[in-house]
């Protein structure tokens, strides 16, 4: 390998990865969105459903009939003979059949779009939860293969001195060699794949395009 593989120095609480997930993933946010969006059509249809109530006012100004044009003009810029009207309308839809079937279409959607949302959140956390067990796995199996790789080490050094002191064979020493070989190989391969779990934990939790420096924005897409 050109270069070392990189490995996690920690994990963070399963919880927080989870929030951290849900605030970043795109589809999670769609799908929040979606359901805004439902909330608000439902209440538009339900308002189609209520009565209205309308207020309307006004004011009329009036010139006293006797009096002279230019004291006309005086008595309608000081209001001395205003004329007040209020009133109420109310509408009461009667078999409004439309919007009451948009209205009950408009509930059936949202609650699918609801049930969408915690099936998402399941998945969600369970790709989480089984990222994060791999990870921990891979750390695991690296710490072992070090503590193998130790232990073949040892046990070349004590063959090859053997091998000096005569109480020993080539073909041993060889076979320790290859035992260490394949102890490295692991190591290495531990390694390997603990970088691969470190990368599925950044996809679970829409940390992959930040962690490398990387941003989106709407403009970008076409």
């Amino acid at each position: 390998p050109t270069e070392k593989p990189m490995l996690a120095k920690g994990i963070a609480p399963t919880d927080s990865l989870f929030r951290k997930a849900m605030s970043n993933r795109p589809e999670v946010r769609m799908q929040t969105q979606q359901l805004a969006y439902q909330k608000l059509s439902l209440k538009v249809n339900r308002n189609q459903l209520l009565p209205i109530l309308n207020a309307t006012g006004g004011v009329t100004l009036k010139d006293g009939s006797s009096l002279k044009y230019s004291e006309s003009l005086n008595e309608l810029a000081s209001a001395s003979y205003p004329s007040w009207d209020v009133g109420l309308r109310l509408v009461v839809p009667l078999g409004n059949n439309a919007a009451e079937g948009r209205y009950r279409r408009q509930q059936l959607q949202l609650r699918q779009i609801e049930l969408g949302q915690q099936t998402l959140e399941l998945t969600v956390r369970e790709e989480v939860r089984g990222a994060v067990r791999q990870v921990r796995s891979t750390m695991e199996q690296i710490e072992a293969a070090k503590v193998t790789i130790h232990l073949r080490e040892a046990n070349l050094d004590n063959q090859r001195e053997r091998l000096r002191l005569g109480l020993t064979t080539n073909y041993e020493v060889l076979t320790h060699e290859n035992e260490l070989a394949r102890a490295r190989r692991s190591l290495l391969g531990a390694q390997i794949e603990h970088q691969k779990s470190n990368i599925d934990l950044q996809v679970a939790t829409g940390e992959l395009l930040s962690s490398r420096g990387i941003s989106v924005t709407p403009g970008d897409v076409e």
